[in-house]
C-alpha cells in the first residue's frame, strides 16, 4: 500500500478526481467499455468462460483505496501532531491527515463516463487470434493493439508463411477432428469449421457474424456434442449452454445481458419454437447494441457486438428474417437410433480435443495466416448480405483451403423453406406463354389462364397460390402475393410489375441474365473446387437442392426444363459468355452425371470442352 498516489482533498473536486482517475490508470484489472469502467470477471464452476463486468461504485470505492490514499490539510496541533506527516504552507504548520474515500469523489469519478487514461477494453478473447493485418495475438492478457484480453494463450506452432503442405496438414487434422459427424452434406462439414475460424478471425472482422444452427432430425445426433467439440478447441472447455428463451420479451433480456457481458460465444440449446424474433435479428447483424437496463428506464450504453451465437434443436425451424442471417449444419444419421452407434474413430471425442488443443488452434491459424500471407485471395463467392466483412475472411479462407462454400447450406435451407418458389416459377412460365411480347396481363388472367383445361400441371400450383384457406382462388389474393416476390428472378427469369392499366395492376416476366461467373482460384495448389457460377447457386435456390442433397437427379424435371431452354438458346443462356456456359456445364455434369440422358450429356460436355 505505500506505493499507493496522495490525493488532497480539497475543495477543487474535478481536480481530486482527476488524480484518482490517474492512479486508477495502473490498474492492471480495470477497464473502460461503452461508458463504463469494467473488469474481466473470471470464470465459475458452471461456466468456463470469463466475462465483463461492470464495476459498481462501492467495488470502485475499494478499488480506489488500493491505489489512493486520501489525506486533507489539519492545522497543526498539540492534539494531532502525531497524526501524520507535517509539511509547511502559507507561513503554517500543516498535518497530513489519512481519511477515507470522499462519497463524492468515487460518485463523481464512477459516473464519469470518460476516463482517457484507463485502457479500453474491445472484448475476450479465449484464445489465440488473428487481426485485420494478418497478425496473430497470442500473449495472455491485455493486448494494446488490439483492446483484447486473452485469457488463455496455449503454446502454438503457425508459420509466418504457411506453404501448401502447411495448409494440407491443418485441413486433415480439423477434418479429423470432425470425422465421426454424420454431415448431411460436405457443405454442412465446412458449416462446422465455420465458426471455429469465425472465432480465431472475431478480430478482424469489422462487422457482424451469422448464426450457426446445429440441426439434426432426431436426438442422439451429436448436435450439443459437435458444440462442445468447438468450444474444447477454442476455450478448453465445454459451450456455455443458454436455455432457448420462451417468448420474444425474454430473448431480449437474454441478448441484453450477454452482450453487457461480452461473451464471445453462446449456445442456445434445444430450441423448440421458430428461431428469430426482432432481439435476435437486430444482435445478429448490428456492430452495436443497446436497449433497456433491466428494471430500469435508463438505456444500457451502445455495446460493441462480439459474441458469436449458436443454437441447437431437432428440426429446427426459423422465421424469415432470422433464416437469411444462418449458416445452417445439418447432421442426418443413418440409424434409427444413432445414440447406439459405435465404432468411432474417436470415442472419446471431447478429451480428444482437449488433448490436441494447442495443435488444432494452430491448425485453424495456419489455414487463416495461410490465405493473408497469399494476398487474402478473392474466392469470388456469391454475396452473403449483412455479413460482407465476415465472408470477406471467413468463406474465402475456407474455400481458397478446398472446402466447400459453407453458404451452400444456407441457399439449401432457404430453398426448403421457401414453398412459393415453385408456383412463382410456373406463374413466370405461364406469363413467357401468355404474354411472350412482355405487355403484361393482370392477375385475373394469369388466374383465367391456369384455369384452362391444358395448363398442365403446373398450373394446379399458380390456382393454389390463389387461394386462402380453401376458397376459391380470387386475383386479389393472387395479386397480393405476387407483390411480395415482385423483381424476384427464378429460372433466369424475373417477376416485374408493370404501371397499373385500366385494366388493373399489370404483370409480366423479363429476362434477367444472371450476374458474371468467376472461377475459383487454386492458390498455393491448395484449392480443388469446381468453378462456382450464379446459374448453380440459381438451381440450389429453386428446387434443385432436391438433387444436391442426394447428388442425384430425383425425377430431373427441373433440370430437364433447365437444360430443354439452354439447348433451345433461351435468353439467360444465350447471354453468357462461353466461359460462363462452360463453368455452369461442368457444375451439373459434376452434380448430376448419373442422371443425364445421352444428348444431354453430350451437350454439356461440349459446352464444358470450349
Amino acid at each position: 500500500m505505500e506505493d499507493r498516489a496522495e490525493v488532497v482533498i480539497g475543495t477543487d473536486e474535478a481536480r481530486v478526481n482527476d488524480e484518482v482517475v490517474e492512479a486508477l490508470a495502473r490498474d492492471p484489472d480495470l477497464f473502460r467499455r461503452g461508458g463504463s469502467l469494467v473488469r474481466i470477471q473470471p470464470a465459475d464452476e458452471t461456466d468456463g468462460t470469463p466475462t465483463i463486468a461492470e464495476v459498481s461504485a462501492a467495488l470502485l470505492r475499494d478499488i480506489i483505496t488500493r491505489h489512493v490514499r486520501f489525506v486533507v490539510m489539519r492545522k497543526a496541533t498539540p492534539t494531532n501532531l502525531g497524526a501524520g506527516e507535517i509539511v509547511q504552507a502559507d507561513g503554517q504548520n500543516l498535518v497530513k491527515v489519512a481519511t477515507h474515500p470522499p462519497t463524492w469523489s468515487v460518485s463523481g469519478v464512477h459516473q464519469r463516463g470518460q476516463w482517457p487514461n484507463i485502457r479500453h477494453l474491445a472484448g475476450i478473447a479465449p484464445c489465440p487470434c488473428i487481426t485485420e493485418s494478418g497478425q496473430i495475438v497470442g500473449a495472455a492478457g491485455y493486448d494494446p493493439a488490439t483492446g483484447l484480453y486473452l485469457t488463455d494463450a496455449p503454446r502454438l506452432t503457425v508459420p509466418s508463411n504457411p506453404t501448401a503442405d502447411d495448409v494440407r496438414s491443418a485441413r486433415v487434422l480439423l477434418d479429423d477432428l470432425f470425422a465421426d459427424f454424420p454431415f448431411e452434406l460436405a457443405c454442412h462439414r465446412s458449416a462446422a469449421l465455420a465458426p471455429l475460424l469465425t472465432m480465431l478471425a472475431r478480430p478482424a472482422i469489422r462487422g457482424p457474424a451469422p448464426l450457426f444452427p446445429v440441426d439434426a432430425p432426431t436426438q442422439g445426433t451429436g448436435k450439443s456434442l459437435l458444440v462442445h467439440t468447438v468450444f474444447a478447441v477454442l476455450t478448453g472447455t465445454h459451450a456455455p449452454l443458454q436455455p432457448w428463451p420462451g417468448s420474444e420479451e425474454e430473448t431480449q433480456k437474454v441478448v441484453t445481458s450477454i452482450v453487457r457481458a461480452g461473451r464471445p460465444a453462446v449456445v442456445f440449446d434445444n430450441a423448440q419454437r421458430p428461431v428469430g424474433g426482432a432481439s435476435l435479428a437486430l444482435v445478429l447483424t448490428a456492430t452495436t447494441y443497446q436497449d433497456r437496463i433491466l428494471g430500469q428506464s435508463e438505456l444500457t450504453p451502445a455495446l460493441p457486438v462480439r459474441t458469436v451465437f449458436f443454437v441447437t434443436g431437432n428440426g429446427l425451424r426459423f422465421d424469415r428474417d432470422c433464416e437469411r442471417r444462418v449458416i445452417p449444419v445439418r447432421l442426418v444419421p443413418m440409424l434409427e437410433r444413432p445414440e447406439e452407434r459405435t465404432g468411432f474413430r474417436h470415442p472419446r471425442l471431447l478429451a480428444y480435443a482437449a488433448d490436441h488443443r494447442p495443435a488444432l488452434l494452430s491448425a485453424g491459424l495456419t489455414i487463416l495466416r495461410g490465405w493473408w500471407a497469399a494476398g487474402c485471395p478473392d474466392q469470388h463467392l456469391p454475396a452473403f448480405g449483412s455479413y460482407e466483412v465476415w465472408s470477406g475472411i471467413v468463406r474465402n479462407a475456407l474455400v481458397w483451403a478446398g472446402w466447400p462454400d459453407p453458404f451452400e447450406a444456407k441457399v439449401m435451407l432457404q430453398a426448403g423453406n421457401d414453398s412459393e418458389v415453385e408456383p412463382i416459377r410456373a406463374v413466370l412460365a405461364l406469363l413467357r406463354e401468355i404474354d411472350p411480347s412482355g405487355y403484361g396481363v393482370t392477375a385475373a388472367e394469369i388466374l383465367e389462364a391456369a384455369a384452362r383445361d391444358d395448363a398442365g400441371e403446373a398450373a394446379q400450383s399458380i390456382l393454389a397460390l390463389g387461394r386462402r384457406r380453401g376458397d376459391k382462388p380470387s386475383a386479389l389474393t393472387l395479386g397480393q402475393r405476387l407483390g411480395r416476390h415482385r423483381d424476384r428472378i427464378i429460372g433466369g427469369y424475373r417477376l416485374r410489375r408493370l404501371e397499373k392499366s385500366m385494366r388493373g395492376v399489370l404483370w409480366t416476366a423479363e429476362s434477367a441474365p444472371p450476374a458474371p461467373v468467376h472461377d475459383v482460384h487454386d492458390v498455393h495448389d491448395v484449392v480443388s473446387a469446381s468453378p462456382r457460377t450464379e446459374k448453380a447457386n440459381q438451381n440450389l435456390s429453386t428446387g434443385n437442392e432436391r438433387h444436391a442433397r442426394h447428388n442425384v437427379m430425383n425425377g430431373g424435371t427441373e433440370l430437364d426444363r433447365e437444360l430443354a431452354e439452354a439447348m433451345s438458346s433461351a435468353p439467360w443462356f444465350a447471354a453468357w459468355s462461353a466461359s460462363e456456359r462452360a463453368a455452369w456445364a461442368r457444375s451439373v455434369l459434376a452434380a448430376c452425371n448419373g442422371s443425364l440422358r445421352t444428348e444431354q450429356r453430350e451437350f454439356l460436355e461440349d459446352l464444358a470442352d470450349r
